[in-house]
């Protein structure tokens, strides 16, 4: 039975109503700087906008590469990561400016703490640098690529690297320094979240680890065989969701205590690449079926 721990005092996030929304194309990545400005990327330079009202405009990325990833300061500061060497940039207008890097290097995501420190991943971590450029050569983490991102202060950061069954998590105190941490299994991590310094989870083949900040990480959650975590987001410290490979999100009180998991689409399955949202009401699902939009009616 999927579940975790019974502990944690707290209620769950409720259960949402789950409706399709947008074309139907493979979805990678959504952010939004807020309820009425969100972007969705996906495969074949796919790029939608919309404004919250269900209806999403496509607009024109330049490129038919793989869109991997997309973060934003504002509205007004938005990056989308390629499957090539370059880095889309928009002030929110809808147009896109192509930053060129240097040939061989592709990114496989896109993170920021503010419009100062943002982080593209690739193989390794490659920062914005104040003149509009990106640092070359980017940081090692280590061997295997850099698959996830996620920091509470330019002094605390983690990635997650690797390939199937060889992932570790990484951190560093921003001196260019990546240490290993322990995790409770060799696996494949593909997703890494935090609320603060102490409140941080990491999403590894079909587990949802748990840590202090101390450098340990402990299983909080375990899902079916089949249903790999590939999507984490935190919509508050008592809010936090996972999404699997098989289209279940699960959702915790962020005390290790976990959902049953909900099925968002019954009638066709879909794989679950990226979670974002407003709050725990209003939550939109990325994957191989769309976007999803899960409100409470």
């Amino acid at each position: 039975m999927a579940g975790a721990d019974s502990g944690g005092s707290g209620p769950l996030p409720a259960d949402l109503v789950w409706a399709k929304q947008g074309p139907n194309q493979v979805i990678q990545q959504i952010w939004g700087s807020g309820a009425g400005d969100i972007y969705a990327v996906g495969l074949n330079g796919v790029l939608l906008h919309s404004t919250g009202d269900g209806k999403w405009t496509t607009q024109t990325s330049g490129t038919s590469s793989n869109l991997t990833g997309v973060w934003g300061s504002g509205s007004r500061d938005v990056y989308v990561s390629v499957d090539s060497n370059f880095i889309l940039h928009s002030v929110g207008d809808g147009v896109w400016e192509h930053q060129a890097y240097s040939s061989g290097f592709t990114f496989r995501g896109i993170w920021g703490l503010d419009a100062s420190d943002v982080f593209a991943l690739g193989s390794g971590v490659a920062r914005h640098l104040d003149a509009g450029g990106w640092q070359t050569p980017p940081e090692q983490v280590a061997s295997a690529p850099t698959l996830a991102f996620w920091a509470s202060s330019a002094s605390d950061l983690y990635a997650a690297t690797g390939l199937a069954n060889s992932s570790t998590i990484y951190h560093s105190n921003g001196d260019g320094t990546w240490r290993a941490q322990t995790t409770p299994a060799a696996t494949a991590a593909a997703a890494i979240v935090g609320v603060d310094a102490t409140h941080l989870y990491a999403g590894a083949d079909n587990f949802v680890f748990g840590s202090s900040g101390n450098g340990t990480w402990t299983v909080q959650l375990t899902t079916p065989t089949a249903e790999k975590v590939l999507a984490l987001w935190a919509a508050n410290p008592g809010a936090l969701f996972a999404c699997t490979q098989t289209g279940f999100i699960y959702a915790s009180n962020g005390r290790g205590k976990w959902s049953a998991g909900q099925d968002i689409d019954t009638a066709s399955k879909t794989i679950c690449m990226t979670i974002w949202g407003t709050g725990p009401d209003d939550i939109y699902v990325g994957g191989s079926g769309g976007i999803y939009h899960g409100t409470l009616n």
